[in-house]
């Protein structure tokens, strides 16, 4: 039998229904669609037949099962042919044209592109040059109010920030003991003079006993010699002026006594009226109150401290430099000073004093900076910094330390050429008002630039030319 004998014999095989071995009733496209599904099986089965190449896996996408698949029933299966192809070289080459685009878009943008940054030309000028060191806010004139008694502060009429005159009150330590001390030293003062009064009465009387001693002695001395009384007469008057003698003797010591008594009770009260008066705290100097460390109803000892007093006449900046700048600086020599509160403002001044002693350790002098004013709000304490001028350099090129880079350690400026920003190294100089001398690389009239970002060959304009 042929192959094509076979095959039409198959395809009028009816496929049994799945429960039993009765033939389902089937329509012709039903029974069409069968045959093509066993057709392959068939055709294995047939001698001489050759299996052919598998096709490579298509997936069939959605849409394709959509076109093909008929509403309501299963579709024939469709196979794509497969795609062409692709040339390996025409993408590599179309990758290397995108590259060279980019990196020339990239280039022309870099260098091509005008940037604005700000010029600066550099002629030759007067530099005031300065040397520099840190600084505290300090005051030669400044104390500490202490308690000199022992006693419970009762009223505390100052603040910080007030000002006080040397004398007005600071603070009033409870006293009611030394006033009670006071009146009994005073009382004794009028008991010692009381018996002054009577060591100088007793006195009198003996002196006033001495003397008719002595006169009666000097009448005795007559009569007995020309005979008109007995010895023993003038014995008798003798040692009566002897008596009185003494007792006027005596008289002067318990004067003498009873003053020195008076002394010392006088000493006494004043001692006690002096600690009276301590319990008043006064102000030593004129001043400001820059801090109160107590507060009224505290208890306090011998030299606590109450509050501190500052002469703001007498405030300096105590600025530090190193020792091999100490022959460069003498009083008298302008000065600037600068606060982080206002780095922008400095405070004019000038040298006062010089210290005589070098740290050990950091090998620093300090140098007292008076200030010809005061910010208007300071503290002792406050950190700056102290610009001495030490000379006047004429006719120098100098550059704003801000415009300074260094590369690998070398110091340099940024300089337009031809419209172009090339970094130049220079020699530095000395240093003052914010500028650095140029002592080589760079010539008269030539522009510098300062911006956030520059590079080599980068064109650059100023701020008020156009691109």
């Amino acid at each position: 039998m042929t192959n094509s004998g076979r095959a039409s014999r198959l395809d009028t095989i009816p496929t049994a229904a799945a429960g039993g071995g009765a033939a389902a009733p089937s329509t012709p496209s039903l029974e069409a669609e069968r045959a093509l599904h066993f057709l392959p099986q068939a055709r294995e089965r047939l001698p001489g037949h050759v299996p052919a190449a598998p096709e490579p896996e298509h997936k069939t996408l959605p849409a394709e099962k959509d076109a093909t698949a008929p509403a309501g029933g299963r579709g024939l299966v469709s196979r794509r042919p497969p795609s062409r192809p692709r040339n390996p070289r025409r993408r590599a080459f179309g990758a290397v044209i995108v590259m060279f685009l980019v990196a020339g878009a990239v280039v022309g943008v870099r260098y091509g592109w005008p940037r604005v940054a700000e010029h600066y030309p550099i002629l030759p000028q007067a530099l005031a040059v300065e040397i520099s060191g840190p600084a505290i806010l300090d005051a030669i004139n400044q104390t500490s109010v202490a308690a000199t008694i022992p006693g419970r502060i009762v009223t505390l009429p100052v603040d910080r920030n007030d000002v006080v005159k040397a004398g007005d009150v600071i603070a009033t330590i409870k006293s009611d003991d030394l006033e009670r001390q006071l009146a009994a030293a005073e009382a004794s003062v009028e008991s010692a003079n009381l018996a002054v009064r009577q060591a100088e009465a007793e006195m009198r009387s003996a002196d006033a006993a001495q003397q008719n001693a002595q006169e009666s002695h000097d009448r005795l001395q007559k009569l007995v010699s020309s005979g008109t009384v007995t010895q023993a007469s003038y014995d008798a008057g003798l040692a009566t002026l002897r008596k009185a003698v003494a007792e006027h003797a005596a008289a002067e010591a318990a004067v003498a006594r009873a003053e020195a008594e008076h002394k010392a009770a006088i000493s006494n009260a004043d001692v006690q009226r002096t600690y009276l008066d301590d319990a008043v705290v006064r102000a030593p100097i004129d001043g400001v109150i820059v801090s109160r460390s107590r507060n009224a109803g505290d208890v306090v000892s011998v030299g606590t401290a109450i509050v501190s007093i500052v002469d703001p006449k007498s405030i300096v900046m105590s600025a530090r430099f190193d020792e091999s700048a100490i022959a460069s600086i003498h009083p008298g020599q302008d000065a600037a000073l600068v606060f982080p509160s206002r780095p922008d403002a400095a405070i004019a001044g000038s040298v006062l004093r010089l210290g005589r002693e070098v740290d050990n350790e950091t090998r620093e002098f300090t140098a007292d900076i008076t200030p010809k004013t005061l910010p208007t709000n300071w503290a002792l304490g406050q950190r700056g910094r102290a610009m001495i001028t030490i000379e006047t350099k004429d006719n120098v090129l100098a550059a704003p330390s801000e415009l300074l880079s260094r590369r690998d350690g070398q110091a340099g400026l940024w300089v337009a050429s031809h419209g172009r920003a090339h970094w130049r190294p220079v020699t530095l100089g000395e240093v003052g008002d914010g500028r650095v001398e140029i002592r080589d690389g760079l010539q008269p009239g030539e522009i510098l630039l300062k911006r956030d970002r520059l590079f080599e060959g980068m064109r650059v304009h100023p701020p008020s030319a156009t691109s």
